[in-house]
């Protein structure tokens, strides 16, 4: 499930179906940029084609979108949640939650209504 608003994705894990929230905040972008040594911008161009994406690439924004929420798990327990997640399920829920953290405008802005008359004061 995605949260919009929040810029959050939610994961399922394991037997018991322990609720995960995958989330991309400035702090997490932060930590993706230094250790990758890669702008976000170029961070995002890197999943557009997975037939060339880095695992390792793969699974530190797997870990990076974990922390906000989980800070107790670890960078082997983010592989481990994408081993259980499959390539293109982990593929797929890291796109989701970069779609979530960088919101499309929307297309059609509605223009704000002029008020009719008046000069603002009272008549």
């Amino acid at each position: 499930m995605t949260n919009h608003i929040k810029g959050e994705v939610t994961i399922k894990r394991g037997t018991d179906k322990q609720e995960l929230i995958l989330a991309l905040g400035i702090n997490q972008l932060i930590y993706l940029e230094e250790e990758l040594k890669m702008s976000v911008n170029d961070i995002v161009q890197s999943l557009a084609d997975a037939s060339t994406i880095r695992i390792g690439l793969l699974r530190k924004m797997f870990y990076a979108s974990l922390r906000k929420h989980q800070p107790e798990l670890t960078e082997d327990d983010a592989g481990d949640i994408m081993q259980e997640l499959g390539f293109e399920g982990a593929m797929l829920k890291i796109k989701e939650t970069v779609e979530a953290a960088f919101p499309k405008a929307n297309a059609n802005p509605q223009k704000p209504q002029q008020r009719k008359g008046g000069n603002g004061g009272n008549s």
